[in-house]
């Protein structure tokens, strides 16, 4: 329960709200366990008159020296239909000693218990007001309903569990602390983030030691990266380019040309593909460190350095590059179900995706998203990046479960991306728990800007590498499942077949999109990023 002391001002706002405004039921559980068990509910009260009806029937009793009692509910008969129509909460009444009226509400703000909710009821809730929390309008009056709603859920599972975090977290969270907001959006999205350790200890607030063994627990490897040759050849260039201990930019370049109409005429493939890799770093690296980098180089001149060297890694792979922010249809998919359940309860963007740095995507299906960011990009933004870049993630990670894959391969399925700010970022990987998702940190990437820093790139090639494997490798099961998808829907349309598995994306909230607004509403103070 919530414990602290709280101003006149504070108390007397809250008894306003509570006293002057009809409190919502959005939990149409509620209604139905009214109906259906006639169970005890919350008692319904129709106005105010009520209310001073029994404030004036107390005040006669003190007045005739009869014993104070605590005002009792509206006991008049009541049609099921009529409560069934009922959508308001019978407030208590203030003591009129005043004594400790706050704590009080907070203690026992209900006359009866709330029924026990269902999981995907209670997470749907959960979602509701921990985006009024992050929109900053969730006011006192949800936080008592939430309160109560925590109480009575009895979590089992580990996203349920994470749900009961999300709920707490939205009314304690303080939105001036980013670390807190971006554990909210993950949270609500069922991630758990180790991506990034002041998020994690966020989390390690809310959720017990048994729940963190289960995730430390998991295992998330990529597959090998550069050949142990590519790797041999990587080194001997740096070394034949190397005059008096110290990298010549000619020499090197010399020697990569010399190397590269050997390769041509041998045909190694991919001995060759290094060497154009590192012919294209070589140029545009600085020889001399009196010389200053360009730090305010635009978010797009780092990513079209970058893409170069995309480019030659994914030649001849049926990986495709769609950048120039794209929006990705996993989030749009995402976006629209919101839309559908909450429509007239939360800020939404009309069903919009989220638009991306790059997707890589085959046969126009996306696998995974990164993002880049200009190396002067203040840390808030990129902190901000960092939670969308993994909930986008999730999303697409959500969509390949849903598809027709053996349990064996699913076992493997994750999605792999990657976080720039100017020639520094990490890799990082989304992997499924039972019903939640890790995220987790792979490694550290940096591409060089002074020509002493080659010999250190061969590590972030080397990973590189791996995404690229990794990528080809899931390629060939989301394909094969869509075919397979492909074939059961045309026979269930066909033949009226009831083995057809249809993705219920709208069961539950997939990811927590942040309402995006209108781009002439948005102040020059106010981030541009659609979140």
């Amino acid at each position: 329960m919530i414990d602290k002391k709280y101003t006149d001002r504070e108390l007397r706002e809250l008894m306003n709200v509570l006293k002057e405004f009809k409190i919502q039921i959005i939990n149409s559980t509620l209604k139905k366990s009214v109906v259906g068990n006639n169970t005890s509910v919350i008692i319904v009260n129709k106005g105010k008159d009520k209310r001073k009806a029994d404030i004036n029937e107390d005040d006669n009793r003190r007045n005739t020296g009869a014993k104070s009692e605590v005002s009792v509910p509206y006991k008049q008969k009541r049609k099921a239909t009529e409560m069934e129509e009922s959508s308001e909460l019978n407030i208590p009444v203030v003591p009129s000693d005043g004594s400790d009226a706050l704590d009080n509400l907070f203690k026992n703000p209900l006359p009866t218990p709330i029924p026990s909710l269902a999981p995907s009821e209670f997470r749907r809730l959960v979602y509701h007001y921990g985006s009024k929390a992050l929109s900053k309008i969730l006011n006192m009056a949800d936080v008592v309903v939430l309160e109560n709603f925590i109480q009575v859920f009895k979590p089992t599972t580990l996203g349920e569990q994470l749900d009961i975090m999300s709920a707490k977290l939205a009314i304690a969270i303080d939105l001036s602390k980013i670390m807190e907001v971006n554990a909210l959006k993950l949270s609500l999205s069922r991630i758990v983030d180790t991506v990034n350790n002041n998020v994690t200890s966020v989390y390690r607030q809310y959720l017990s030691d048994q729940f963190w063994k289960s995730i430390v627990d998991v295992d998330i490897d990529l597959n090998e990266g550069m050949s142990a040759s590519a790797k041999q050849l990587y080194r001997k260039i740096i070394i034949n380019g190397t005059v008096n201990d110290k990298i010549d930019k000619r020499e090197l370049r010399i020697a990569i040309a010399e190397e590269k109409l050997s390769m041509l005429i041998s045909n190694q493939t991919e001995c060759l593909q290094i060497l154009d890799i590192l012919d294209i770093i070589t140029k545009n690296c600085l020889t001399d460190r009196s010389n200053r980098s360009d730090d305010d180089a635009s978010e797009l001149t780092c990513y079209r350095k970058f893409a170069k060297i995309l480019d030659e890694m994914l030649d001849n792979t049926m990986l495709d590059i769609r950048d120039g922010e794209r929006v990705s249809k996993a989030s749009k998919t995402a976006a629209t179900n919101l839309e559908k359940n909450y429509s007239t309860n939360i800020p939404l963007n009309n069903g919009f995706g989220r638009r991306v740095d790059l997707i890589l995507s085959s046969n126009d299906i996306e696998l995974s998203t990164s993002e880049w960011k200009r190396k002067r990009c203040p840390v808030a933004k990129c902190l901000q990046q960092q939670a969308k870049n993994i909930r986008i993630n999730k999303a697409i990670l959500r969509y390949f479960l849903d598809l027709p894959i053996s349990e064996d391969s699913k076992n493997n399925i994750m999605t792999v991306g990657m976080d720039w700010t100017g020639t520094v970022g990490y890799m990082f990987a989304v992997k499924p728990l039972d019903d939640v998702f890790i995220a987790r940190k792979l490694y550290t990437l940096a591409t060089p800007t002074y020509i002493d820093e080659l010999p250190s790139f061969i590590d972030t090639l080397d990973h590189l590498y791996s995404w690229r494997n990794y990528h080809t490798y899931i390629k060939d099961i989301v394909l094969e499942a869509l075919g397979k998808r492909e074939k059961e829907n045309f026979f269930s349309s066909l033949l009226g077949s009831s083995t057809v598995i249809t993705a219920n994306d709208d069961a539950s909230p997939n990811i927590y999109l942040t309402p995006t607004r209108s781009r002439r509403r948005r102040t020059d103070t106010e981030s541009g990023d659609e979140e």
